[in-house]
């Protein structure tokens, strides 16, 4: 799907959530994510308008929004979920207030932040894994890939839309050692 224009997403916003859109603007990332700002009944609100990724299809936006409904069941911090626009392939989020980086913070203030950060991350492992396996999350096999098991369903997303095979050959990226020797030649087979 082609990512939606400024104009199709106040649209949307509008007739979907009745707000009168006052200002939008599109974060350009790989992520589609637009800030909106509005009124609805006299009262301002701010939200996040945020589609499916263009970049992969690993997780699917739908993916996400069960993995946020866990969290946000179990009392881990997240943002409010306003709903899910099929004319978007988007969630509508709350805009929670704050910025990308502690720059004018003062300290007490950055390390209540961090507390409080590192205390939901706590939480967060500390969940069961049942509600996430059954929300389709790919789980490891066992605790010691627990690290890589992205790249494994990355590797088999890919494989599954391969339609013929493909042959690396490594030779030519030989490279010199800080002797002028060159290292070992090796192919590779995806």
């Amino acid at each position: 799907m082609p990512v939606p224009s400024i104009e199709q997403v106040a649209a949307a916003v509008e007739r979907e959530l009745g707000l009168t859109v006052h200002q939008i603007r599109r974060q350009t990332r790989w992520r589609p994510t637009w800030f909106v700002h509005g009124t609805r009944d006299g009262q301002r609100h701010d939200i996040v308008v945020r589609g499916d990724r263009v970049d992969t299809s690993v997780y699917p936006l739908t993916h996400e929004l069960a993995f946020h409904s866990i969290l946000a069941d179990h009392g881990i911090p997240v943002p409010k979920i306003y709903g899910y626009s099929d004319e978007l392939h988007a969630i509508y989020l709350e805009l929670v207030p704050g910025k990308p980086d502690f720059e004018g913070v003062p300290e007490s203030d950055r390390d209540r932040i961090v507390d409080e950060y590192l205390q939901a991350m706590v939480r967060v492992h500390r969940l069961p894994l049942e509600p996430f396996v059954q929300a389709g999350s790919f789980r490891a096999e066992n605790p010691r890939q627990s690290g890589t098991a992205h790249r494994f369903r990355l590797a088999a997303l890919w494989r599954a839309k391969k339609t013929r095979p493909v042959h690396r050959v490594l030779s030519g990226l030989a490279a010199a050692s800080s002797t002028g020797k060159q290292r070992t030649r090796g192919s590779c087979s995806v």
